[in-house]
């Protein structure tokens, strides 16, 4: 009745279940289905039950209810198990991901948080919050649905994200995205954002890192046309396709993009400002339109500005790839 698995140092290792939460089995060293009856590891029961395992490269992390326990060692030698934490809770086990230049990224019940550093020569792990600041976010996850919080890491675009249920929702609805390169170039400003109108159920990439989804309702509804199959997220297919008839696709709107920058006190919150104007630099593609909201005085009441078309204003507007027809007889070069 194993809920998790792991790989490390070759053996597959699995909790107990429910019924057995103190737990921790694992096979042979490269033969994952042979179990010995002796080759298990007990847990104290302080920390509660075994949310998670992850197999790291010198360690295999156990996230409890209460806290996160490592295993070090070998098959040979004999596997120990000792604590790292006895105050985060990480009960989303799909938020998981070994992200480059950060560590362990995973959600826990107060935030987003970084394992880094090793047990190895002396290192010392360390739990780094990457989602300071968005904390009125992250409470807006429904604390019985962390379990269905999924997560991905994207190489290309080198983006965390993590697709959670908020608002009372009992499915992915909000994406949070930790943006890697912005985060490393200025760690005081916020490296996040929020992406809306993905209906994740599960996440992976291809061999290629291209990131696939699969529909988090499904067939539910008895609409057997957009809910089914493999969904791809990229710069140029939209969400939401349907199928009129036999290969004829018809796109979809795509999903909201948003993004929300750090309050900005000018270097001192002591002195008042008189605010002249703010210069804000957009980068896009295609032909978007963008609409600023901007708040003042830590007030929650924005103010909407017009809605901007992501093209110079003084020109025409430039066609755009995908749709611009580039010969007199009509054919869409692409």
């Amino acid at each position: 009745r194993a809920r998790f698995a792991a790989m490390f140092r070759q053996c597959l290792f699995l909790d107990g279940g429910v019924d057995d939460p103190y737990t921790i089995y694992f096979s042979a060293p490269s033969r994952i289905e042979q179990f010995s009856s002796l080759q298990s590891l007990e847990l104290g029961s302080e920390a509660g039950g075994i949310t998670a395992l992850y197999g790291d490269y010198t360690l295999l992390i156990v996230f409890r209810e209460r806290g996160i326990d490592v295993v070090q060692g070998d098959f040979a030698a004999g596997f120990t198990v000792s604590s790292i934490d006895r105050t985060l809770q990480c009960r989303a086990p799909h938020s998981v991901q070994r992200v480059p230049g950060l560590g362990l990224v995973f959600l826990a019940m107060d935030g987003v948080y970084a394992m880094t550093g090793g047990l190895q020569g002396g290192a010392v792990v360390d739990m780094v919050k990457l989602s300071q600041g968005w904390e009125d976010t992250i409470q807006r996850i429904t604390p019985d649905c962390h379990a269905r919080a999924v997560s991905v890491y994207d190489a290309h675009a080198r983006e965390y994200q993590l697709h959670v249920p908020v608002d009372g929702n009992d499915r992915p609805n909000l994406a949070l995205v930790l943006h890697i390169d912005k985060l490393q170039r200025n760690p005081d400003l916020s490296a996040w954002s929020t992406r809306v109108g993905f209906p994740v159920g599960c996440l992976t990439t291809t061999q290629g890192g291209a990131v696939l989804f699969g529909h988090n309702t499904g067939n539910e509804t008895g609409n057997t046309s957009s809910e089914r199959g493999i969904f791809v997220m990229s710069g140029r297919r939209h969400l939401g396709g349907t199928v009129p008839q036999v290969d004829v696709f018809t796109l979809g709107p795509a999903p909201t993009s948003v993004y929300r920058s750090a309050w900005n006190d000018f270097g001192d919150p002591q002195i008042l400002k008189q605010v002249q104007y703010i210069t804000i630099w957009v980068l896009t593609t295609g032909n978007p339109t963008v609409t600023m909201r901007w708040y003042k005085d830590f007030l929650l009441t924005p103010t909407d500005e017009r809605t901007y078309l992501m093209q110079p204003p003084d020109q025409t507007q430039m066609p755009v790839y995908d749709t611009a027809i580039l010969d007199a007889s009509g054919v869409v070069y692409r």
